[in-house]
Formats: C-alpha cells, structure tokens, sequence
C-alpha cells in the first residue's frame, strides 16, 4: 500500500516537474520573441529611415554598407529565431494541459507576428541592397565615362578655339579646311560617349527612383506610417549629364559653323585667287597689245589708218567687255573680307583690299590711253578721207585729161565731118575743164586747212605732195590749153 502511495507521489511530481519546464519553456519563448521583437523594431526603423539613394560616392557605399549591415543582423537572427519558433511550436502542441488556450494562442500569434515581420525586413533588406548596389554600378559608369568625356571635351574645346583663330589664315586655309572636317567628325563620333553617359545616367536614376520607392512602400506598411520620402528635384548627376550635354551640343554647333566657315573662306578664297590670276593674265597680254597699237606711227593714207583703227576698236572691245573680270575681283574681295569680318588687322585687309584695287587702276589707264588712241586714229582718218579722196579723184581726172589733151593735140582733119567732131570734142574737154575749176580751188582751200592743223605728220605729207602735183598741172588757167586748139579748129572752119 505504502509503495503505491510512493508511486503516485513520484508520479505527480514528474508531471509537476514537466507542468514546470512548460511553464519555464512558455516564458523563455515568450521572453526571446518579446527581445527579438524589439531586435525587429530596431531594424524596422532603420530600414524605414534610409535615405535617397546619395549622388556622392562616398556616401553611397556608406548607404549600401548601412544595408549591408542590416542584412548580417537578420542573417545573425535567423537561427535563434528558429530555434523560438521550434520552442513555440513545441510549447503550443504540447502545453495544452500546462497553458490556457488563451496563453498558447497569444504565444503562436506573437512567433507568427515575429516571423513575418523578420520576414519582411529580410525581403526590404535584400531589395534595398540589391537597388543601391544597382546604383553603385551605374554610378560607377556614370563617373567614369562622365570624366573622360568631360576630359576630351576640354581638349576639344582648346582644339576648336585654335582652329577658329586659324581660319583666318589664308595662306593655310586649304591645309586647314580638310583639319576642320576631320576634327568634326571626331566630334561626331563621340555622340556615341554621350548616349553612353545619358544612358548611364538614366539607369542610376531610374534605380534610384525603383529604390525610392521601395523605402517608402515599408515606410507605409509600418505601424508607425512614416511620411514618404521625396527625392531631391535637384540631382547633381543629372544637372552634370545636363551640362556635358549642353556643351558637346555647342561644341558641335561651333564645329559644323567652323566646317561651313572654313568652306566657304576656302571657296571665297579660292575664288579671289582666281579672279586676280584671270585679270592679271588677261591684263599683261592686253597690255602688250595696246602698247603696240600706241607705238605704231598713224598710218598715211585713209586704208592704213582704217586698218589701225578696227584693230584699235576691236581691243578696245575686248577691253571694255573684260571690265567684268576686274568687277570680279572687287566682287570676291568684298566676299572674302565679310567672311572674315572681324578677324582681320588693318595690315591683312589691305591686303586682301589692294590687288583689285591696283589691278582695276591699271585697267582704267588702259582702257583710258586706248580710248584716246582711237579717237586719235578716228580724227585723223575723218581728216585725211575727205581731202585724199578729194585729191586722188581730181588726179584721176587730170591724168584723164591729160591723156585726151594728148589725143586733141593732133593735126585739124580736113574732113568736115572729122573737123566737126574734133572740135565738139575740145569744147567739151574745155567745158569739162572749166567745171572742175571749182573743185580745184575748193580742194586747195581743204588741203591748206588741213596742214594748218593736221596732228598726222604723214598724213600731212602726203597730202601736200599730192596738193603740189595737182598744182603743177596750172588748172587754175585751163583756158591756155583748150582754148587755142578750139580756136584754131574754129578758123579753119
């Protein structure tokens, strides 16, 4: 009997003994996930409080470290964590005969309540880490590509500056213009950097956003509903993306000006080099032609004179259509300089200003002394016309004359017949004499008026020889030839 009574003594405190760890298992339990729930509301709040995504590097592996950090605590927790959750489960499938139901249930709620907020943390922790290590890496690109490019541009921009001053430069401008296409097209090519940088730049943004986004999504699923985070309107790397952009699309602007500026100064250039080459060459031959017509003596007679002057007018032709090419010349030398307004000196300008100006002189004297000659040679043709032809017509005559006075000299024909016509025909040489009488006082008067002014010295002479053979035939007293033979004739009839 008094074994019996021992046994269920022994059996009752074993069960006190069980009914007690329970109690002990309940509160241990209840007491780590009451620490890791406090453990959790600290992560909460640091998770919670993380900033946007920093443009600076330094501060930006401060943030991805802070995060880092975070997820070795949740690592760190995993395990006692389970190891509460184990204990929970156990208390509540076991400590139904210890425990109300009350107690177990409030005990499994906190453990579930725990897990998911550890949970929770451990997926924001994760998704964090991962957008700002995102960001690093695109940050990282961004900063690289952004520094070698804003290095070249640099360059560029000194390079651009010495070849604006060099295209003002003549003498080098054909060197130059094939530099200017050649340095535009490596400023082309590196609109491929820029999309690069532009690209690098969206993608940190647009992974700072996502992470943005994620930190204010667990702000708000917190108890506590913290405000949302906004992100600074004013992003360094966008502002610097923004300058680099802006100035490369000046720096292109001014390369494409440069190219159209040094074409167009070579073309110009080129142009003016032309004309003054095409003048000159004309104006040398011309002027060779025109000082041989000035030195040749004015010819003697109407034929010579003629002869010099359409060779003069036919120069004198070309001369005045040809005032185009020194047209030209002024024309491409004004072109030149408006192109290189204002990067000239006064010296460089005069220089570009003079040859057409001293080409154009010597044209004008040319044209000039040309123009006088042929009014010389036209004077003196009007001069000499009138009175040789005058003179050569009456020679013509008289030598005429002469030969039928030779003809009336012969012997009067006993023949009436014959003796009439012999004597019709000295009447009429008498007649024809006395007509050009007139003509022979009229020509003196012309010949002696024009020696008195003839600027011809041969055309003078000439005439006065002529004036003197007409002289000495004394038509001036026809009568004494024709006269006597036609009285004669008269008497024997």
């Amino acid at each position: 009997m008094g074994g019996f009574f021992i046994s269920l003594a022994l059996r009752m405190f074993l069960c006190a003994c069980i009914q007690q760890a329970m109690i002990e298992k309940y509160r241990q339990c209840d007491a780590t996930i009451v620490d890791m729930v406090d453990s959790v509301n600290e992560i909460e709040r640091r998770l919670a409080e993380q900033e946007p995504v920093s443009e600076n590097p330094n501060g930006l592996r401060n943030q991805i470290n802070t995060v880092k950090a975070i997820k070795d605590e949740l690592d760190e927790m995993f395990r006692p964590l389970g190891t509460c959750l184990d204990g929970v489960r156990q208390v509540v499938n076991q400590g139904g005969d210890v425990l109300s139901r009350e107690e177990l249930e409030s005990l499994d709620q906190a453990a579930t309540l725990l897990k998911q907020r550890y949970d929770h943390c451990v997926v924001q922790a994760d998704t964090t880490h991962r957008r700002l290590t995102t960001a690093m890496e695109e940050f990282s690109k961004y900063e690289k590509e952004i520094a070698l490019f804003q290095t070249w541009l640099k360059q560029a921009t000194k390079t651009l500056l010495e070849k604006e001053r060099l295209c003002s430069d003549l003498n080098k401008i054909k060197n130059h213009e094939q530099g200017c296409r050649d340095f535009l097209g490596d400023v082309i090519a590196h609109q491929a950097d820029l999309r690069f940088i532009t690209m690098a730049t969206q993608k940190f943004l647009d992974e700072s956003s996502l992470y943005l986004r994620t930190v204010n999504n667990f702000r708000t699923s917190l108890p506590e509903r913290y405000p949302l985070l906004q992100a600074d309107p004013d992003s360094m790397v966008r502002d610097a993306a923004d300058d680099v952009t802006a100035e490369f699309k000046d720096l292109l602007a001014r390369a494409n000006k440069l190219v159209d500026k040094a074409t167009s100064v070579g073309n110009k250039q080129r142009d003016y080099t032309e004309a003054i080459e095409k003048a000159t060459r004309w104006l040398k031959d011309t002027e060779v032609k025109v000082v041989r017509i000035l030195q040749e003596p004015v010819g003697a007679d109407p034929k010579g004179v003629q002869d010099q002057l359409d060779k003069a007018k036919a120069i004198n032709n070309d001369v005045v259509a040809q005032s185009r090419l020194f047209d030209n010349c002024r024309a491409t030398s004004v072109s030149l300089l408006r192109a290189l307004e204002g990067e000239l000196d006064a010296r460089e300008q005069e220089a570009i200003e003079h040859p057409p100006e001293e080409l154009y002189e010597r044209y004008a004297e040319l044209a000039d002394r040309l123009g006088y000659r042929c009014q010389e040679l036209d004077t003196a043709l009007v001069q000499c016309q009138g009175v040789q032809e005058g003179l050569d017509s009456l020679m013509s005559w008289l030598n005429s004359i002469d030969l039928q006075l030779k003809n009336a000299s012969k012997p009067a024909s006993l023949n009436r017949d014959r003796l009439d016509e012999q004597l019709r025909e000295h009447r009429q040489l008498h007649a024809d004499i006395m007509s050009h009488q007139a003509s022979v006082v009229q020509i003196n008067d012309s010949a002696e008026a024009l020696l008195t002014s003839a600027s011809n010295a041969r055309v003078a002479k000439k005439i006065e020889t002529k004036l003197r053979e007409l002289n000495t035939k004394d038509l001036s007293r026809p009568e004494a030839v024709a006269s006597p033979q036609m009285l004669s004739l008269s008497w024997v009839i």
